[in-house]
């Protein structure tokens, strides 16, 4: 069977040398196909979006397809350059000849898209001849957002199966039904949001929690699998990674996420740091809002060093040097770091997220918002004492190892097909 998988920003975590941000949802991504292609006879391939790839590729058993036309190799290219969270306002982050012709370019088309619409937002649901192209018999997509509709939308058009992975809790949000105004944070419109959650022939959900919202929400039944993970993978990474340690030989607390303040939260372990005066800390913090991330980047204490982005195959070198990993968001789906600090044997403070699986894994502690106890977690020895890192190991190996989790996806592939 042929199967494609859609999600647009996946390749930088297939091929580390090329640009671009990713995060949990494209590490799942990638890491199912290259362990569907690894341990099953399916064709796999993916469609993706990056100015570096200019044909498809072969990696890892898996076809990269790059969906390429004129409008998105300009915009493609413009957004690699400027700041996108500054417009109207324009920051050139780098230059490139090019942009002399394309910011007009685009600022034209968009006045004239503006002119002839008549809704308050471009409908997803259209058709795209790459859909046809690959010629796929299952059609896999990630997450609520435009590309999954218009995937979804393709699929159902060509009359072949659909598969839609829940990525974040907020893709199950209240406020999507139809005739709703709600936007989400991303620019999402609950109508078409509404619509892929009731059109998609299958869906898989991370938790238990997303499987009942899922049901009580939107009447849609689901399989629940657990997120998969190559720890093989990640622990040869972990012996020549090419991470350099910014604090030398000394241990840090690690972060991860991206520079905003709806969920990640990255200010709170601004604060956490300014609590910890004795610790060391690392931010990975991946470019998105270009006013959180000044502001975060000016508040620094000096017990914190930013760095913008690492390519993934240096992410175990990253928790190789840490002595805790710090997640201060709001909300998420299911993180994947988790998984990653687990097989570093990192344990884990959760502001609010994962409260269940950290008891349960005896990864880490979740402190419910508590800073103060977050704090204190740090500058005794209440954390280690508190988790386990050999069941929490065990339990990754239980419930998160990609061959088994990838064998069981196979199964529902199978009988959509």
């Amino acid at each position: 069977m042929k199967i494609c998988f859609v999600l647009l920003h996946a390749y930088p975590v297939a091929e580390p040398t090329a640009h671009g941000v990713f995060g949990g949802s494209e590490t799942r991504a990638v890491t199912l196909a290259r362990g569907l292609a690894k341990y099953t006879n399916h064709e796999i391939c993916f469609i993706v979006r990056n100015s570096e790839l200019k044909k498809p590729r072969v990696i890892d058993g898996v076809t990269y397809i790059p969906w390429r036309d004129f409008w998105t190799e300009i915009r493609v290219h413009v957004a690699e350059h400027i700041d996108t969270n500054s417009l109207p306002k324009i920051r050139i982050n780098r230059w490139s000849w090019k942009l002399l012709w394309e910011i007009p370019l685009l600022a034209l088309a968009q006045l004239w898209r503006r002119k002839l619409r008549r809704k308050k937002y471009r409908d997803p649901r259209s058709i795209a001849g790459i859909f046809r192209e690959v010629n796929a018999e299952l059609y896999c997509s990630f997450g609520i957002n435009a590309h999954a509709v218009q995937t979804i939308y393709n699929a159902k058009s060509l009359k072949r199966a659909s598969l839609l992975f829940i990525g974040h809790d907020m893709d199950l949000d209240e406020r999507i039904y139809p005739g709703s105004d709600y936007v989400s944070p991303y620019r999402d419109y609950a109508e078409p949001s509404y619509w892929v959650l009731k059109n998609a022939e299958h869906i898989i959900a991370q938790t238990a929690f997303q499987r009942q919202l899922l049901k009580d929400r939107f009447d849609r039944d689901c399989d629940l699998l657990a997120n998969p993970f190559d720890l093989e993978n990640w622990q040869e990474k972990m012996k020549h990674s090419g991470f350099e340690n910014p604090w030398g030989t000394e241990k840090y607390i690690l972060w991860i996420g991206r520079a905003e303040e709806v969920h990640k939260k990255p200010s709170r372990l601004m604060e956490l740091a300014s609590r910890s005066a004795s610790q060391k800390f690392v931010m990975i913090m991946n470019p998105s809002h270009y006013d959180v991330e000044k502001q975060i980047k000016q508040q620094a204490p000096a017990n914190v060093k930013i760095i913008d982005a690492v390519p993934y195959s240096q992410m175990p070198g990253a928790f190789c040097h840490a002595k805790a990993f710090v997640n201060t968001s709001s909300q998420e789906g299911f993180p994947n770091v988790f998984l990653q600090a687990i097989a570093s044997q990192v344990p884990i403070i959760s502001y609010e997220v994962g409260e269940e699986f950290l008891k349960e894994s005896q990864a880490g502690i979740c402190v419910q918002g508590d800073a103060n106890l977050a704090s204190q977690l740090l500058l005794d020895q209440t954390l280690a004492m508190k988790t386990n890192r050999e069941t929490a190991m065990m339990y990754l190996r239980e419930n998160n190892l990609c061959s088994a989790v990838c064998h069981n996806l196979a199964k529902i592939m199978e009988e959509l097909a």
